[in-house]
């Protein structure tokens, strides 16, 4: 579908010099989604995002909105130390019902900044909203990424896992986005998809959606 599939020729058009660009970058970031104390304020992966695109609009006001919802979120959800699946889905739930009164729908967009003028979001904005409420709260959930597709997987005390799919609001297992995407097993066995992602991994995406905004506008310089 659409919401998908919708950015592949851009990921291919700009994969070589993205590759270039992370080479030199990547290493300045941190590699796990590790909350700061509770003491001090959390800078999330979406303010990291905020911060990366700087140079294409993202001020001040667009923290401050992030800050925002995170702090609407802080009021609204309860956290726990461990999680029931009934539990985990309706927090996740909670999440998805907070991004819709804001005003959030889905539309392919690819910078966050953009998305958070516009209320128009797509689904790695999606993530990044909901890893920056996530890393603010302690709760245990993290992006994964699928062939041109991101979505979220929550983490019970015991390793395994429900994954949610943003764009939906719904429970999917890793074998509907297999079929759906038609992603090979070999991809699946190494790492390659549906791999729950490091923080410098979607710093990867996100500057891959920087590029592809570039490409898009035709300010690759």
């Amino acid at each position: 579908m659409e919401s998908i599939n919708g950015r592949r020729h851009i990921w291919r058009r700009f994969l070589p010099r993205l590759a270039v660009f992370l080479f030199f970058l990547l290493p300045a970031f941190s590699t796990g989604f590790v909350p700061a104390a509770e003491s001090a304020p959390v800078v999330t992966i979406a303010h990291d995002f905020l911060d990366m695109e700087k140079p294409f609009g993202a001020a001040k006001g667009h923290t401050d909105r992030l800050n925002a919802l995170i702090e609407k979120a802080r009021t609204r959800l309860t956290v726990k130390e461990n999680y029931t699946s009934e539990e985990a889905l309706k927090l996740l739930g909670q999440i998805h019902l907070l991004l819709k009164e804001e005003g959030f729908v889905f539309k392919n967009n690819f910078l966050l900044c953009k998305g958070l003028d516009s209320r128009a979001i797509d689904c790695d904005n999606y993530c990044a909203l909901y890893t920056a409420i996530a890393e603010s709260m302690k709760i245990p959930m993290i992006p994964v990424y699928a062939p041109n597709h991101s979505f979220m997987r929550f983490y019970f005390s015991d390793g395994s896992y429900l994954n949610w799919e943003t764009l939906m609001a719904k429970h999917l297992p890793n074998s509907y986005y297999v079929k759906k995407l038609q992603i090979a097993e070999v991809s699946v066995s190494k790492g390659v998809y549906l791999k729950s992602l490091q923080r410098k991994e979607f710093h990867a995406v996100e500057y891959n959606n920087i590029g592809a905004y570039l490409i898009g506008t035709e300010k690759m310089y």
